[in-house]
């Protein structure tokens, strides 16, 4: 049975956790003063952190990527990959609620996916 434009959405939103987690980290960890957790968890209450060890999913990383963006994204990354930030927050909005893909809004969603990790050097 050949994959539905919805199962290739979700194939991409799989990948993107464990490199842009590496990424944002570091980029929170150098750019926030103090304990780059509690700062982060005091604007954004769902993070997740136990032991010490953020439990990053897609919809927390692009979120606190987008709320962190002055601080600590800005200065290495461009308008267009916010843009693709915010674009992914939709997506993967409309991926968990089950709203329908095309494959070319597949098509669409993994290309900006690919953007987004092309510029954090993650492929």
């Amino acid at each position: 049975m050949a994959k539905s434009a919805r199962d290739y959405v979700y194939d991409g939103l799989e990948l993107i956790p464990t490199p842009l987690a590496k990424f944002v980290e570091g980029r929170l960890e150098s750019c926030l003063t103090g304990y780059w957790q509690q700062t982060v968890k005091e604007k954004y209450e769902k993070l997740r952190v136990t032991n010490g060890v953020v439990e990053w999913d897609q919809a927390s990383l692009l979120t606190v990527m987008d709320m962190f963006w002055q601080e600590a994204f800005k200065d290495i990354l461009g308008k267009t990959e916010r843009s693709n930030v915010i674009e992914l927050k939709e997506i993967r909005n409309k991926h968990s609620h089950n709203v329908r893909f095309t494959y070319n809004d597949a098509g669409r969603a993994l290309d900006t996916m690919s953007r987004l990790m092309d510029s954090i050097n993650a492929l």
